[in-house]
């Protein structure tokens, strides 16, 4: 069974007989597999160069690795099983297929599912003790009181509303054009 090898950093455009062309070069092709995302179905920038004999396939990492494909430099190396990924690459605990300790939340949460205590059903009076923030205290139907800042913007809003009421009624008991009786535009009692 031959060695495969990842190589990365390749254009999105290239084509799978343009990778192939330098390891043919160093030993026997025996696969070239392009990378394709499932949801737009394109190449995804890497693929995987199977050789056909160990000593080939490190002949092609010294070889290939850094050699311009298309307008940029390959990255050639050993590929790894899927196991043996860094940390960054690796999928997190808890995720499909894994399970996290307590429960669904990831860690576990004192009070429970909702991580507060709620003696007697009430709200929430802030987190539990030892994770650091201050307690706050949202009385009894769960409002927060307002800031300072956010009653004067309220006031504000409040003072504009009913100055703009008062200038529509003062509009309609003083209208700006008055208009007279006859046709002639003249006002007035005038005899003919």
């Amino acid at each position: 069974m031959g060695k495969r090898l990842f190589v990365g950093n390749l254009p999105y455009d290239v084509t799978e007989a343009q990778v192939k062309e330098p390891f043919a070069t160093v030993g026997k092709v025996i696969s070239v597999r392009m990378i394709i995302d499932r949801e737009s179905g394109r190449f995804k920038g890497f693929a995987f160069v199977e050789m056909s004999t160990d000593a080939e396939a490190t002949a092609a990492i010294t070889q290939c690795n850094n050699k311009e494909v298309a307008g940029r430099r390959m990255i050639v190396s050993e590929a790894r099983p899927m196991g043996e990924r860094p940390a960054g690459g690796a999928p997190r605990p808890g995720g499909p297929g894994g399970s996290r300790p307590g429960g669904p939340g990831g860690f576990s949460r004192p009070g429970g599912p909702g991580g507060f205590s709620r003696p007697g059903g009430s709200a929430p009076s802030g987190p539990p003790s030892g994770f650091g923030a201050p307690t706050r205290d949202f009385g009894v139907r769960g409002r927060k009181p307002k800031a300072e800042w956010e009653k004067r913007r309220d006031e504000r809003e409040r003072e504009a509303a009913e100055e703009k009421r008062r200038g529509g009624e003062r509009e309609r008991r003083n209208p700006k054009y008055e208009f007279g009786d006859d046709d002639d535009g003249g006002g007035g009692d005038e005899e003919i």
